[in-house]
């Protein structure tokens, strides 16, 4: 995430194995969406700097579509990757364009605000 610039970076949404790995946290209390990150992120001996929101519609207007991969409860995936990497950043790219970066100190973090549509939320 680039944080001084505000935005997601691209490589938040590059798929691995074909798929990116994403949480609907909509209607989850602000605090249960950060706690949630730390422990994906620990799980995966990373640490969470923020979050990359994006819309199911945002997904589907790039070719993709979000595939419930539970468990973890509210876990799915980001697929229909096509194969090639360069075709994957283009995609990659226009996600990271039209998501909204959530950083965990914001006083008014977007994850905060009640939207259905702002789903699912990159963790």
């Amino acid at each position: 995430m680039n944080v001084p610039a505000r935005a997601v970076k691209y490589r938040a949404f590059m798929p691995r194995n074909g798929e990116t790995s994403v949480f609907d946290v909509a209607g989850l209390p602000v605090p249960s969406v950060w706690q949630r990150g730390h422990e994906v992120g620990r799980a995966s001996g990373r640490s969470l700097c923020g979050m990359g929101e994006v819309t199911y519609g945002g997904v589907q207007s790039v070719g993709l579509r979000v595939q419930n991969a539970e468990p973890p409860p509210r876990h799915a995936n980001i697929v229909d990757w096509p194969p090639e990497k360069d075709a994957q950043k283009v995609i990659a790219m226009d996600l990271a364009a039209s998501a909204v970066l959530c950083l965990e100190a914001d006083p008014n973090p977007v994850s905060a605000r009640s939207n259905a549509s702002r789903r699912p939320r990159r963790l």
